[in-house]
């Protein structure tokens, strides 16, 4: 990976640790993606499910794909919060 995407990778991480929605977004998508990072559709969902919580639209229709798909690990399906997951679906159906 050029050390310019090694870089910006990391700002965007400490930025998304440090709460910063559009960063928690950016990471969920570079990490379903494998964008930048090796792909990890499990802290996917975790970074998706923060900026989710948050109202990031894209981010809760990601989110509502990966739980969707099935390939997410049982205990991060555990880890996200099943209201959320439902109000998730209610807003892409309606």
């Amino acid at each position: 990976m050029p050390q310019d995407d090694e870089q910006a990778c990391y700002w965007i991480r400490v930025s998304a640790e440090n709460g910063y929605r559009g960063a928690q977004a950016l990471l969920g998508e570079m990490l379903e993606l494998g964008q930048v990072t090796p792909r990890n559709l499990d802290e996917a969902a975790e970074w998706l499910g923060m900026a989710a919580d948050w109202g990031d639209e894209d981010a809760q229709i990601r989110l509502d794909r990966l739980l969707r798909s099935g390939a997410l690990d049982p205990r991060t399906r555990d880890r996200i919060d099943l209201l959320d997951r439902d109000s998730v679906s209610r807003r892409i159906l309606h």
